[in-house]
């Protein structure tokens, strides 16, 4: 279950900017932000079994 700061029904207009803008600095800066192809299937595995 995501541990995260809120839930997906409680982020308004300014929550996903700020999401974005982050997400944005963070790309500029040269990282990744999608998972290597090694993992990709390791991670389908484990959201499919965190929606059983």
């Amino acid at each position: 279950m995501g541990r995260g700061k809120y839930k997906a029904w409680e982020l308004d207009d300014d929550i996903v900017a700020q999401i974005w803008a982050e997400a944005k600095v963070i790309a500029r800066a040269g990282e990744k932000l999608y998972l290597p192809p090694e993992l990709e299937e390791f991670a389908k595995d484990e959201q499919r079994a965190a929606m059983d």
